[in-house]
């Protein structure tokens, strides 16, 4: 077996070894959490080796570090110390050394001590997704407010007089819609909102989003393209791509949303009946990498193929910028308006 299947079958263990080290290397951390943050502790520690996994099956110890990053600016944000995950990242390293003898030392160099040397480093505040810079900067602050305050009425009607005004649907998805659910995600992750008030801003815009659709499709010219849309797995972050989907309808496409937590089956009955142009995956999440291959493999596979060509976008894609090639897509988009010129290109168009 290589280092990966070695991994995915010592995870379980591997992560209660790693837990019994970091409480052995702290013992403050019963006293501080008790037990129910042990328990809290195994379920951490065997997310890090789930994202380790992915890292090394795709080469690339961006989304180890990212993914660390992350969670050490969680870990602040809750008023955890952050010594307490550079304890368990050290257990977790001991406990590799200790069940799997044979990995490979690039496994230590190039993935656990980079993610090491980044939370031993300050950890910056991560910048307002709203500035005044970007267009319609106080619309956006404004619309925000209305939906933090529960207000989903108010913050229609907004964004309605807005486009009655003449400002472009277009701008409304970029610089309302997308710039404010960051900020929305920023928030969340700071703590400063909770994750009813994030799920309430989401609903709110895609209902929202639904009321514009008389300005965004009337009199578009049909370009014969057709699409289908799905996230991966279970994810909950279907909102970018619910605005990619309607960018092509901008465009002209055909679209067909599947959002997420659509089985396989289900994926290949969407794009082969009738044969879709272009199939959108979008992946927020690194543990759910393997699902996504699994789509791409099985719609390039030669028994199936309908020609439908696979652009892929979604957190994971953008913290490594050549992850779309190792997993097999035919293209990548960094966001929904970039994905407009990208979808083109793979079925022979000229960019907007």
């Amino acid at each position: 077996m290589n280092n990966i299947e070695v991994l995915e079958s010592l995870k379980e263990p591997l992560a209660a070894v790693a837990v019994e080290q970091t409480y052995r290397l702290d013992p403050t951390l019963m006293v501080r959490y008790g037990a129910s943050g042990r328990d809290k502790c195994l379920q951490d520690t065997f997310c890090h080796i789930q994202n380790l996994i992915q890292a090394l099956r795709y080469s690339s110890p961006l989304l180890f570090t990212e993914y660390v990053s992350w969670f050490a600016y969680l870990l602040v944000n809750q008023n955890i110390p952050v010594q307490d995950l550079h304890t368990n990242l050290a257990a977790l390293g001991s406990a590799l050394k200790e069940q799997v003898p044979d990995l490979e030392e690039s496994v230590f160099s190039k993935y656990l001590q980079p993610a090491v040397q980044i939370i031993n480093k300050p950890l910056a505040d991560v910048d307002s997704f709203i500035d005044d810079s970007q267009p319609h900067a106080m619309l956006c602050r404004e619309y925000l407010a209305a939906l933090l305050e529960g207000n989903h009425k108010q913050a229609r009607q907004m964004v309605l007089e807005a486009v009655k005004s003449g400002t472009s649907v277009r701008d409304i998805y970029l610089y309302i819609f997308q710039n404010s659910q960051w900020e929305v995600g920023r928030l969340w992750q700071q703590k400063k909102i909770t994750v009813g008030q994030e799920h309430f801003c989401t609903a709110a815009t895609q209902s929202i989003m639904s009321q514009l659709y008389p300005y965004t499709f009337s009199g578009v010219q049909r370009l014969g393209k057709r699409l289908v849309a799905i996230c991966v797995g279970d994810e909950l972050h279907e909102l970018g791509l619910r605005m990619l989907s309607d960018f092509l309808e901008m465009d002209g496409w055909d679209t067909y949303y599947l959002g997420a937590n659509v089985p396989l089956e289900s994926i290949l009955k969407a794009i082969s009946e009738p044969p879709a142009d272009v199939l959108a995956i979008s992946t927020t999440m690194t543990i759910h990498l393997p699902f996504t291959q699994m789509i791409i493999d099985r719609v390039h596979d030669e028994s199936f193929s309908t020609g439908a060509r696979i652009l892929v976008g979604g957190y994971a894609f953008n913290i490594d910028p050549m992850l779309w090639q190792k997993v097999g897509a035919d293209g990548y988009a960094v966001n929904s308006a970039v994905a407009v010129d990208e979808a083109r290109r793979l079925v022979g168009l000229a960019p907007v």
